[in-house]
């Protein structure tokens, strides 16, 4: 099957936005015709069962999946979650606990969390860095949270602060809003995007907002995109650059189609309709040849990106390492790899992309084994 990437705002939704319209292929490879809507984030429907079938949508159906949406929503809006977290500092610590198994901060309601695990009092850093309280998410398709290493987290902030960025999107990357919202000396602001909306509890509309990347989805509407478009303009020097670290398991053709959205915006901003907007884009290396299809511009750094919570992704990664990658349109001469970490300046190439669709990264890995492409969707095999 693949995903037919056009505009979905008319489309069914699900509990996470408009859905995608894919096409069912033969066992030979032909195009069916056949076309149905399913979930823009979750590859599994044991984690959204929305399918329907183009042509079949009645509205009883639709009516039962609004019923759904509306139970699905978090249970106070974004300028809500804003007030209790103010009340929450207000609080002495000893008086701060959070509940993890309703992903909540505790006010006076904590009678209706008996036997849940609640993390007691609860300080400033954790508030300020709310990745350390919460329970992680696990799944490689739709949501999965692992964070980016703190030697990781200074190199990508030093390169675009060495690079005179001022701003940066943060899509799926939680790690390093903390770190610059805690470190106001590096002189970058950043506006965190995330499927997950527990970040509403701890960051303003101003610094945060619900969003899903695979079908471009703002959950707070039109309020959220105006807070989105209006970060993405530059005034007096500033300098805008967009980092994204979807999950692995995600489409490839909706990210891609989502990131020209976003350059768009970025290009009716600031009026630069014949520039493009800078990104980062942290992936796998052997998932090269289907970024390159559709955005032919990017080229990949042979930085190995690290993540804390990852055995295979992480500093103990084995002598091959991290197989992550950052995918850019910066100028490669823009960037030197941390000698602290072991690179040399002979490290800093771009990867080489056969005629075959294979690559080759600095230390001769072929991609060609590690990436099959089935039916025209990826098939990855990644842990994450």
């Amino acid at each position: 099957m693949e995903v037919i990437v056009k505009d979905c705002k008319s489309h069914p939704s699900c509990p996470h936005g408009p859905c995608l319209m894919f096409e069912r292929h033969t066992s030979n490879g032909v195009k069916s015709g056949k076309r149905f809507y399913a979930c823009s984030a979750c590859r599994d429907r044991s984690d959204c069962n929305f399918f329907h079938w183009a042509d079949d949508f009645s509205e009883n159906k639709l009516k039962q999946w609004e019923e759904r949406i509306a139970a699905s929503k978090p249970p106070f809006t974004h300028d809500e979650y804003v007030q209790r977290r103010t009340a929450f500092e207000n609080l002495p610590q000893h008086k701060r606990k959070y509940c993890r198994t309703c992903s909540l901060l505790i006010l006076k309601d904590s009678e209706n969390h008996v036997k849940h695990e609640i993390i007691d009092d609860v300080s400033e850093e954790q508030i300020h860095q709310p990745t350390t309280l919460f329970q992680t998410l696990e799944n490689k398709k739709s949501e999965a949270q692992y964070f980016f290493s703190h030697k990781t987290i200074e190199f990508v902030t030093s390169l675009l602060k060495k690079l005179n960025f001022t701003k940066v999107v943060l899509i799926g990357v939680p790690k390093i809003h903390e770190y610059l919202m805690s470190n106001k000396s590096a002189g970058l602001t950043s506006f965190l995007m995330d499927i997950d909306h527990r970040y509403m509890q701890f960051f303003g509309p101003e610094q945060f907002c619900h969003y899903n990347l695979f079908n471009n989805h703002f959950f707070g509407g039109k309020a959220s995109t105006k807070k989105f478009k209006e970060f993405l303009t530059e005034n007096n020097g500033e300098k805008v650059a967009i980092l994204l670290d979807p999950p692995f398991g995600g489409l490839i053709d909706a990210i891609c189609f989502t990131l020209q959205k976003l350059n768009r915006y970025w290009q009716k901003a600031n009026d630069k309709s014949s520039e493009s907007v800078p990104i980062m884009w942290f992936f796998p290396y052997f998932l090269e040849p289907r970024i390159m299809q559709n955005m032919p511009d990017l080229v990949m750094m042979d930085y190995k990106v690290k993540y804390l919570n990852h055995k295979k992704f992480g500093g103990q990664a084995g002598s091959v390492g991290s197989p992550v990658r950052i995918f850019t349109n910066i100028s490669a001469s823009s960037v030197v790899l941390p000698k602290d970490e072991g690179y040399r300046e002979k490290d800093i190439e771009i990867s080489e992309v056969h005629v075959d669709g294979s690559g080759v990264d600095s230390e001769g890995e072929k991609s060609s084994n590690a990436l099959n492409v089935l039916n025209g969707q990826q098939k990855v095999d990644c842990s994450r």
